[in-house]
């Protein structure tokens, strides 16, 4: 396989700390200790212009004395530096460099950030040095022990993926898998966006044997035909969730706002993706291994301490549109001759409040072995009888065939339960409500990819237009609007379905440009000729159908599609 560009920025074998420091406050200071605390085997080359050691470490002086072919550069020193040190990079021969200073000022009265950003572009341009950055956090490299960012917390190695312009979400996500204990193959802060881009690390990602999905987060799609191609060729492959907030400086109520999101979210759809509503919902996909869970079945069997919870799990799951399972009789009796006689034995399952570790592990390994079970959902609260971290290290996972199990264990005191349950392969949430909507991604996922697996029909191509078929329709019905039109669209080759729920209301359809993913094509249904939009249809070739890559990718085959975009 031919070397990706960014294989030696995110898999290094050697890097080197720019501005490295041992002083509180210096920016060099917190990256240096942690590539020195890291359990990382390759060399690491630190440089000071002002000191000979750091943290006890020797010190280059400049960069000019690093080594030929440093795979990765962080780069920590004043904005005005940066682009001679990214010059000096590039005759070095460095792979990649990662430009953490924030480009908001310059010592340099005479110039400015704009042309600083240009001379960084031409660089990239004739040297083939890769740049994260500027204003980027930085990177956290989980399964080489690295962490070579702003956040304090290092995720431990794993399947997921996570890329970012927002150096803020990039913490929370790093935070929120480290303290839950879920994987992380590598996270991206990018910032500016100079060089390295979205599409650049989900093209990486696709191909990392070691990533299993992809989190996205984006303020606005820079590239957006880039970036549509990469995430459907990814997204063939892997699960990819993207949080897209509203555009800056609209309110999410305003109209133009509300269509721009819709047609963001038919885009991002038709692309394969699937779309968190929010920032809780993104980090719960993080907790979310969608490879590993077989099936998008709706059935769920609930059992925990207590009956309240139990009813909001219960709650939760019509709400998602799911049911609860009916176990068979075999269940039922191995139930029965795990619990007290006292206990009732039905869908919620109050395993009563004493339960303990050996009753939680003999209810799951009951329920997920019934077949007409999909999904188990576990809860525990905390009692005096059982604690949630014993009844945690009493779970394993179940038998590949069996069904899904999840966890909700409620109260701050269990982040140390769901972390257990969360390293032997048991996603666990501090709520039910989180749960079922986690599993909710699952259920988009595989619904998506159907969609996406589908062997797509023969090109459409325009039909032979017959003008003499035309100019007899208009002058037979020219005088009945509603008659003509679907006349006409059967003409050219359209089928109209008619919807008895918009009788007396008429369709308009036409084309339109957003101005980040293109052309579009909507359908506005309107309550008589003078009346407001009351319904808006995406169509089709929204900008999706211009979203064909760089002449090097392989341009996806878009198909007309229909869907709603908003209400």
């Amino acid at each position: 396989m031919v070397p990706h560009s960014l294989d030696r920025l995110l898999a290094p074998r050697s890097i080197a700390l720019i501005g490295a420091s041992d002083q509180h406050d210096s920016l060099g200071t917190a990256f240096t200790r942690q590539a020195l605390d890291a359990e990382f085997s390759g060399e690491i080359h630190l440089v000071n212009r002002h000191r000979s050691d750091v943290f006890g470490r020797a010190c280059l002086h400049d960069a000019r004395e690093l080594p030929e072919g440093v795979d990765l550069a962080l780069v920590l020193t004043p904005w005005d530096s940066v682009a001679g040190i990214i010059d000096t990079l590039a005759k070095r021969a460095c792979g990649g460099a990662v430009v953490v200073g924030i480009a908001s000022s310059t010592a340099w009265q005479w110039t400015s950030n704009a042309s600083q950003l240009k001379r960084l572009r031409q660089q990239v341009a004739r040297s083939g040095l890769r740049i994260v950055g500027p204003a980027s956090q930085g990177l956290t490299l989980s399964r080489l022990g690295l962490n070579l960012s702003l956040c304090p917390a290092l995720p431990p190695p794993g399947g997921i993926g996570f890329v970012s312009t927002s150096g803020a979400v990039a913490g929370v996500i790093a935070d929120w898998a480290a303290t839950r204990g879920v994987g992380m193959s590598a996270l991206v802060s990018l910032g500016d966006e100079i060089d390295v881009d979205v599409a650049d690390c989900l093209d990486w990602f696709a191909r990392d044997a070691g990533t299993r999905a992809v989190l996205v987060h984006v303020d606005a799609l820079n590239h957006a035909r880039h970036f549509l191609s990469a995430a459907r060729a990814l997204s063939f492959r892997k699960p990819l969730v993207i949080l897209k907030p509203h555009e800056t400086g609209r309110t999410p109520d305003d109209p133009a706002a509300v269509l721009s999101d819709a047609v963001h979210r038919a885009a991002f759809t038709r692309a394969g993706m699937l779309q968190a509503h929010d920032l809780e919902e993104f980090c719960a996909a993080a907790n979310v291994d969608l490879p590993a869970w077989p099936h998008a079945g709706q059935r769920f069997a609930i059992a925990g301490n207590g009956s309240a919870l139990g009813a909001l799990a219960a709650d939760a799951v019509f709400s998602s549109g799911g049911a609860l399972a009916q176990p068979r009789d075999e269940t039922a009796l191995r139930l029965r001759a795990l619990l007290p006689k006292r206990a009732a034995i039905g869908n919620p399952l109050d395993l009563l409040r004493d339960a303990g570790p050996e009753r939680y592990a003999g209810a799951v390994a009951a329920l997920a072995a019934d077949s007409n079970i999909d999904v188990v959902l576990l809860l525990h609260h905390p009692t005096s009888f059982g604690s949630g971290r014993d009844i945690a290290q009493a779970l394993n996972p179940v038998p590949q065939g069996e069904a899904l199990v999840l966890a909700a264990f409620a109260g701050a005191e269990q982040q140390q339960a769901r972390r257990i349950l969360g390293e032997r392969g048991i996603a666990a949430f501090p709520t039910p409500e989180a749960a079922v909507r986690a599993y909710g991604l699952n259920r988009r996922y595989f619904r998506q990819k159907a969609e996406l697996m589908q062997t797509p029909p023969p090109l459409l191509r325009w039909p032979l237009f017959d003008p003499e078929a035309i100019a007899s329709a208009v002058m037979r019905h020219g005088s009945d609007p509603q008659r003509l039109g679907p006349l006409l669209l059967e003409l050219i080759g359209i089928d109209l379905e008619l919807d008895p729920r918009r009788a007396g209301m008429q369709p308009c359809i036409g084309l339109r440009t957003h101005a980040t993913l293109g052309p579009y094509a909507i359908a506005e249904w309107r309550q008589g000729a003078m009346s407001n939009a009351c319904r808006w249809i995406a169509c089709a070739w929204i900008a999706c159908s211009s979203a064909a890559g760089p002449a090097q990718r392989s341009a996806p085959i878009w198909q007309p599609h229909c869907r709603d975009i908003c209400c």
